[in-house]
């Protein structure tokens, strides 16, 4: 495991410390100074990077869903097909939930934060993933994998197995998770 204060700079060094400050304790409990502590800066060097709190958690949620993001394109692109695309993003997410629980507590919990900029960035960011969905699944339409649908009755069923899929929900044998996305793929019929 990487030491905060192992990263390349300071700020990584607070987003990664923050991270995991966040995911133990809870927003609320979390101690800027704790986590200056554990990225071995000052606690003025924090407030140098981000202006609050609240700012270091939006910090956090940013580089939180751009690597998932990330993580999630990079699998997609590994397959030929869009159905492949798909399947690689269905199956990565289960891999980034399973292998990183304190992740899954991030992308999945508001902390209790309530401002508009807070819920703006997580809308943000599924907006992105939506979009990655809605163009994997036109190239499917487009190539004839797929029967024409409404795009975002699609996502949404993209969606609703990522979220099935979350190992919070009760870990799944690899086959079980293939049958979902068989069922996804051929519907029920």
């Amino acid at each position: 495991m990487v030491e905060p204060h192992e990263l390349s700079n300071k700020k990584e060094a607070i987003l990664y410390s923050a991270f995991q400050v966040f995911t133990e304790k809870g927003y609320h409990q979390a101690k800027v100074s704790e986590i200056a502590e554990r990225a071995r800066v000052g606690k003025g060097t924090v407030y140098e990077y981000f202006d609050s709190k609240e700012a270091l958690l939006i910090g956090v949620i940013k580089a939180g869903t751009k690597y998932y993001i990330e993580q999630l394109n990079e699998s997609a692109e590994q397959a030929v097909d869009p159905l492949g695309k798909l399947r690689n993003i269905l199956l990565k997410n289960v891999t980034i939930l399973k292998e990183n629980q304190n992740f899954r507590q991030l992308i999945n919990h508001n902390f209790g934060v309530n401002s508009e900029q807070f819920h703006l960035l997580l809308q943000e960011q599924r907006q992105i993933l939506f979009q990655k969905i809605q163009k994997i699944l036109q190239e499917a339409i487009n190539q004839q994998q797929i029967k024409p649908i409404d795009l975002e009755i699609g996502v949404r069923l993209v969606f609703g197995h990522i979220i099935a899929m979350d190992p919070e929900m009760g870990n799944l044998a690899e086959e079980q998770i293939n049958s979902m996305i068989d069922i996804l793929f051929k519907g029920l019929q």
